[in-house]
């Protein structure tokens, strides 16, 4: 990726038209200065002298080191977009460089960013192809916030760390969903709605909290994270380099949506929360006449770090059933574990979804943005010893349509994401799930039938109480 990029900065690509293209502003006494000063470098590589007429050597300039370990020249660092376009060699105070990456689950190419720093300095520049981009942090002072100069998902970021002068090194910031929600968070902690309300001096202000947010967030992550291969004690969103190639990083923004909602908050549906064996959801089910009951959803265990086997248990005596998801969130099949009392003959009973069934839950599903929908056909086959297997073949499309903040027995979940299922094979009745995006499971259910035109609740599912250990508090 990197050879590509430095090669458009050897010295022999120096040409005036080239800094007239952006590299300093025509006309300026700055970019004069910077002008001459990168002849002057190119005069040293070939005669070892500079300046003319003193015959005495200039004095080395040592080469910067970016964030994947490689060698930057001070001609490529000359190269690069600065607030201060001046230069004495390289050795002036802040003189460092800034790389990373922005992506959100692919590379966001060929795409503008900002940077703005503690004294309202800024610099623009433009990603590469691969997400990638490199600016000169001479005349700029941490902190430092970093935009996606775009209309839908303006991620943002920020540079935490003090820039230690002559120390030769690029700072990573990163600019993606998950720095997105670490800027968010630090701005909700001083009750402001959206990261966009990210300053430096916010910033300054809540330093000592984001190493907190970005722990809480890796706990959250800690399967997704671990799953890409990489160590949720160390991974920081903000400053681990990554390359957008669906590996490391890039896969865990792949595998885990991140959007920002209407009212400004940037929500992460985290498809592969950290649950635990042992933790529980119970819900109260309310039907529209009869007897309330509950159902406890219990998990059993983790394969890995992603395959979740979840036991549910009914109060009003229905048999136990145990559900298998596969690492795409998706249900694979269930099994009657307990002597059903209204049925008994369901003891035992393996149930399996061909292909596994995608629901609101699953990875693909929730790719999805407010409006749109997904449909598919599954077929499901239920086996049981001494009995004949039976087969059955239906098509459901489930519709993603607002986020929604609600209140249930269980407290307040924000920013739900509702979902409607309807079985195309009975169009007149459907289900609404409204979906806590922190575990990505959902809150509420119900299940509506149309009866003379209007809509009548046959069920109601309310989430009462749950016991998760990694649910952030």
């Amino acid at each position: 990726m990197h050879s590509d990029f430095l090669s458009k900065f050897s010295m022999s690509s120096l040409l005036p038209t080239q800094f007239a293209a952006g590299f300093f502003v025509s006309g300026s006494a700055h970019g004069l200065r910077r002008a001459a000063s990168a002849a002057c470098v190119a005069a040293v590589a070939l005669l070892s002298a500079c300046g003319g007429g003193g015959g005495s050597a200039a004095p080395a300039c040592a080469p910067f080191t970016d964030s994947f370990g490689a060698s930057v020249s001070c001609v490529q660092m000359d190269a690069l977009v600065a607030y201060d376009t001046s230069n004495n060699g390289g050795n002036d105070s802040g003189d460092a460089g800034a790389d990373g990456t922005a992506g959100d689950g692919a590379a966001i190419a060929n795409t503008r960013l900002r940077f703005t720093d503690i004294n309202n300095h800024s610099v623009e520049t433009s990603t590469d192809a691969n997400g990638y981009y490199r600016i000169n942090l001479r005349g700029l002072k941490a902190p430092i916030v970093a935009t996606v100069l775009r209309d839908n998902q303006p991620w943002k970021s920020m540079l935490i760390s003090e820039i230690v002068p002559g120390n030769r090194k690029f700072y990573t910031i990163n600019l993606t969903g998950l720095t997105d929600v670490v800027a968010y968070q630090s701005a909700k902690k001083e009750g402001l709605s959206s990261a966009d309300a990210l300053t430096p001096a916010l910033i300054e202000r809540q330093k000592q909290a984001i190493p907190q947010i970005i722990a809480d967030l890796n706990v959250q992550l800690k399967n997704s994270i671990s799953a890409a291969g990489l160590d949720p004690a160390t991974f920081n969103p903000l400053t681990s380099p990554f390359v957008a190639n669906k590996t490391g990083y890039d896969l865990i923004l792949e595998t885990n949506p991140i959007v920002r909602s209407p009212d400004g908050s940037t929500v992460l549906v985290n498809t592969k929360f950290s649950f635990t064996a042992g933790d529980t959801r119970t819900y109260r089910v309310t039907p529209s006449s009869g007897t309330s009951y509950t159902n406890t959803r219990t998990i059993l265990s983790t394969a890995g770090s992603e395959v979740e086997q979840l036991q549910g248990t009914w109060s009003n005596g229905s048999g136990s059933t145990i559900a298998t998801y596969d690492n795409q969130v998706r249900l694979v099949k269930f099994t009657d574990t307990t002597t059903d009392t209204a049925n008994d003959t369901y003891d035992g009973r393996v149930c399996t979804y061909t292909p596994p069934f995608g629901s609101y839950v699953s990875i693909d599903a929730n790719k999805l943005t407010v409006g749109q929908s997904s449909t598919q056909t599954n077929s499901l086959t239920c086996e049981l010893v001494g009995f004949t297997p039976s087969i059955t073949n239906f098509t459901s499309t489930y519709s993603f349509s607002k986020y929604e903040t609600i209140t249930v027995a269980a407290g307040t979940f924000q920013n739900t994401r509702v979902w409607t299922r309807v079985n195309l094979a009975s169009p007149t009745d459907r289900s609404v799930y409204w979906v806590d995006p922190i575990m990505n499971r959902p809150v509420m259910e119900k299940k509506i039938q149309v009866a003379n035109g209007q809509d009548v609740v046959i069920t109601t599912q309310e989430l009462i109480s749950y016991s998760i250990k990694n649910y952030p508090k």
